[in-house]
């Protein structure tokens, strides 16, 4: 359904900032700072009511102190400010989406978020560690970290969709409402391929067929607000979307729940960021720096909107204009009249 401005949700969501990528490169060093503050200024100018980052948001899965100082100081500019209200009611418990339990940062009295920032984990920056059962929970022996536990410690990030058992994984969703708008948004934080994919497909083979939205099953479990029908549901994940030799080495489209509304799909570079397919709807931002040479990283590169009203969402694409140009063609030299074996005569 339709609803009026005072409905109105605004996601600006991005994916992939890849933080920290090339950062001892005389030239490329410092392209992934640049995008992510183009990012997080983009989002602050769209008077945003939060961002959504959908993994990935650093290169290295253990950052060097100048990546997160610069990362630090590029959240704090832009995610503290005093004289802005964040008007999105938080409607879930923190122990239910959060690895330490607590509340959402812009509830936090001590702190003046303007710019609610929301993120789940990729492949780049998951958890690593030993997780040794017995000792108390929130230790350095018990827990497997990711640097994203860091800035949620900071309260600059509120980091969901964190995975400690890749068997029994329950989805709940973060609860968020604005006038009329119900906004459900679950995160899935990465999980090795194929692990996920036989754990997915034993979610789908247990489900029943004849009621796809009572889901309680093997392998995922999705818990649901109970007057969903009212709900936009939103999956955020960070999976191999595009087939890579085999077909369990990932998830598809068509194995995501159909009652979803939408996915925003992080870990793929290219940027497809309209919303593709029936529902769910995906969206793929693709990342906001080039890191590989491939015709996906040439495409240009978007960020979005994600507008909901009552029941009702559109994705406003919103170009990025700081990303190193990044061109890639392919020569025919049988076309040229060029001997493919004079390696000189090539080059030149």
């Amino acid at each position: 359904g339709e609803g009026t401005d005072a409905d109105s949700v605004r996601v600006f969501v991005a994916t992939d900032t890849h933080l920290g990528y090339a950062e001892s490169h005389p030239v490329r060093g410092g392209d992934s700072f640049k995008s992510f503050e183009e990012v997080l200024a983009l989002a602050r100018a769209a008077d945003a009511d939060m961002l959504l980052l959908a993994g990935d948001l650093f290169h290295e899965n253990k950052p060097s102190r100048g990546t997160m100082t610069a990362t630090l100081r590029l959240l704090r500019e832009n995610v503290l400010d005093a004289e802005k209200a964040v008007n999105l009611e938080f409607l879930s418990s923190g122990k239910d989406v959060f690895p330490d339990g607590r509340g959402v940062n812009y509830m936090d009295p001590c702190f003046a978020v303007g710019l609610p920032v929301f993120s789940i984990h990729g492949n780049h920056d998951d958890p690593t560690g030993t997780l040794m059962k017995g000792n108390p929970a929130g230790t350095a022996s018990h827990t497997q970290t990711s640097a994203l536990d860091v800035l949620h410690q900071s309260n600059l990030v509120n980091y969901f969709g964190k995975v400690t058992d890749p068997d029994d994984i329950k989805m709940a969703p973060l609860l968020l409402k604005k006038g009329n708008t119900r906004l459900a948004i679950y995160g899935l934080g990465n999980v090795r391929d194929e692990r996920l994919n036989a754990s997915w497909k034993s979610t789908l083979e247990a489900a029943p067929t004849s009621s796809p939205r009572k889901k309680t099953l093997k392998g995922i479990s999705w818990l649901r607000p109970e007057d969903d029908a009212d709900w936009v549901s939103v999956l955020t994940l960070h999976q191999n979307r595009v087939f890579r030799g085999r077909e369990s080495n990932g998830i598809r489209d068509a194995m995501l729940p159909d009652w979803l509304d939408a996915a925003i799909w992080g870990h793929e570079h290219e940027c497809r960021i309209a919303f593709e397919g029936s529902f769910p709807l995906v969206s793929q931002p693709g990342s906001s720096v080039a890191t590989a040479l491939n015709e996906g990283e040439a495409v240009k590169k978007h960020v979005g909107i994600m507008e909901v009203r009552g029941t009702g969402f559109r994705m406003i694409p919103v170009p990025l204009e700081t990303v190193r140009s990044f061109v890639i063609e392919e020569v025919d030299l049988a076309e040229t009249g060029m001997n493919a074996a004079d390696d000189e005569g090539v080059r030149e």
